[in-house]
């Protein structure tokens, strides 16, 4: 069920990539998509659930008789058996004295006639022979079953982990999309404080020129147009070094024409996804995890518990050979029971080991539990103070920009200097560099809240 879900999400987001991907231009969805489809990570973690599959078909096969077959052959110089009359020793001696004398009185009575006759008894010069076996567990002490829930764990671990990497992949490429529209948004800004600049600077020249104001106002405002100039400079550097990063991450060539789009004016208020983090916890992946690591140390101890105790087996055998001249066949039914005695005392202890093991893994568990949920209630705080940052920047830049207006209009009216005009304006742009920041660091503070909740 996870892997279709994940197949659906993929496709979805796909169809997005690949418009997207044919005008140079690409959506966040359209980034997660390529980052998804293109990493190595969940590629090599797709095998390890081929892998743990493997195992559990392998396992399975436990369930039905083990059969095997067995044939040979050989060739002697010269008869395994090979005996003559004349080697017969008469002087045999039996301890039933009854028998003994049965056999004294046949010599006596026939073997007049086999005396320096050439008879002889040979076999086993050559030979050939074949079987099949075919063996059925009955009772292996539990382990059988045990080993094949072992192995559906083992399937169910490497598909969790698969949505780990799915969530800490989309985070980073999200991370990444929202620092190349942070920095975009910030040179919007940084252009339209350069294009009043540039006002200003034809203001101040003009006043200068007509001698209502010194050359130190003309060179005041140049300084901070080179000051404009130089971060635009490391503002494109640093747009081109994020977009480069991004391209490295989802998997496909940068090239200059590339463009990264999305809006964040929207922010939603974080009490639309708050959560009852205890009603939440055990639908997290971690968690989910630290259950299955503690069911899977039960198991192993359960096989350990399989060695000590009776293996029984029934099973069915074909043999046929020509070993005497001719040919035999047989058909063979048996049964095995096979009860462990003096590895008691060493299973003993290796039972002790797993229990200690067990009860390590609840520890763990436990442990874990308090921390996510620690851990949830960090990022939703974090996630409250993000929301409130952004809402207290969004007065700061009414502020800001009714603080520009009025110096502004002092300005045009002889009131005020232009250094203090400049002063409001680089307020102004700090103020809507923070408010960008901020929402950007809401977008990821809310994307990490919803996959620390599940959703």
């Amino acid at each position: 069920m996870k892997n279709i879900l994940i197949s659906i999400l993929t496709l979805i987001i796909f169809n997005a990539t690949i418009v997207n991907a044919q005008t140079n231009v690409y959506s966040l969805d359209s980034c997660k998509a390529l980052a998804i489809e293109n990493n190595i990570d969940i590629s090599s973690q797709k095998l390890e659930v081929e892998l743990a599959k493997y195992t559990k078909k392998q396992a399975f096969t436990n369930y039905f008789p083990k059969v095997s077959a067995t044939s040979g052959g050989f060739i002697a110089n010269k008869h395994l058996i090979d005996v003559d009359i004349n080697d017969i020793d008469i002087e045999l001696y039996l301890e039933n004295q009854h028998y003994n004398d049965i056999l004294t009185t046949l010599y006596n009575t026939y073997g007049v006639y086999f005396q320096n006759t050439d008879l002889t008894a040979r076999a086993l010069k050559d030979g050939v022979f074949a079987g099949i076996t075919a063996v059925q567990p009955v009772f292996a002490g539990g382990r059988i079953v045990t080993g094949n829930k072992l192995a559906n764990l083992g399937i169910t671990a490497s598909e969790y982990q698969i949505e780990l990497y799915l969530k800490d992949i989309l985070l980073k490429t999200e991370s990444a999309f929202w620092q190349i529209i942070s920095l975009e948004e910030k040179l919007t800004t940084i252009n339209v404080a350069k294009s009043m600049l540039d006002t200003i600077y034809k203001d101040v020249t003009g006043a200068a020129e007509a001698g209502l104001i010194t050359n130190n106002n003309v060179l005041t405002v140049k300084l901070k147009i080179h000051e404009i100039n130089s971060n635009l400079l490391r503002l494109n550097n640093g747009i081109k070094l994020a977009k480069m990063a991004l391209c490295q991450q989802i998997g496909i060539e940068y090239n200059d024409s590339i463009k990264f789009v999305d809006n964040i004016a929207t922010i939603e208020n974080p009490e639309q996804i708050k959560k009852v983090h205890a009603e939440v916890l055990p639908n997290r992946i971690e968690y989910k995890l630290l259950n299955l690591s503690v069911e899977a140390e039960n198991l192993q101890k359960r096989m350990k518990l399989g060695e000590v105790l009776p293996q029984a087996a029934v099973g069915v055998g074909y043999m046929y050979n020509n070993f005497l001249e001719k040919h035999n066949a047989n058909l063979i039914g048996f049964f095995t029971v096979s009860i462990p005695i003096s590895d008691w005392w060493q299973n003993k202890y290796s039972m002790k080991y797993h229990k200690t093991k067990c009860e390590i893994a609840a520890q763990k568990r436990d442990d874990m539990q308090e921390k996510l949920m620690l851990q949830m209630q960090l990022a939703w705080n974090e996630l409250v103070e993000a929301y409130s940052q952004v809402q207290l920047l969004e007065k700061t830049i009414d502020e800001a920009e009714a603080n520009l207006k009025l110096v502004n209009d002092n300005y045009q009216a002889g009131m005020v200097s232009v250094s203090e005009l400049l002063q409001s304006q680089t307020l102004l742009q700090q103020s809507k560099d923070q408010y960008t920041d901020a929402k950007i660091n809401y977008k990821i503070k809310y994307l990490m809240y919803k996959q620390m909740v599940g959703d």
